[in-house]
């Protein structure tokens, strides 16, 4: 039997989505981390992109199901 995903599982919780960042450390130097998105217009491109992932998920979970 198949196992189905359930849309209120916290694995597709979008609050872990993240993105990253260059960030200038204590020497100058500039260095890439992951940074929690934001809500606002920057982040636009990364959220569509999460959301999509997600839809794909879930329509693969849903057709792995059995009726």
């Amino acid at each position: 039997m198949t196992e189905v995903q359930n849309l209120q599982d916290p694995r597709g919780n979008p609050d872990n989505a993240a993105k990253p960042r260059w960030v200038t450390n204590d020497t100058g130097r500039r260095d890439r981390r992951w940074f929690p998105m934001r809500k606002g217009v920057i982040d636009l491109w990364r959220t569509y992109q999460v959301g999509i992932a997600a839809n794909h998920r879930n329509l693969d979970a849903l057709t792995a199901a059995r009726p």
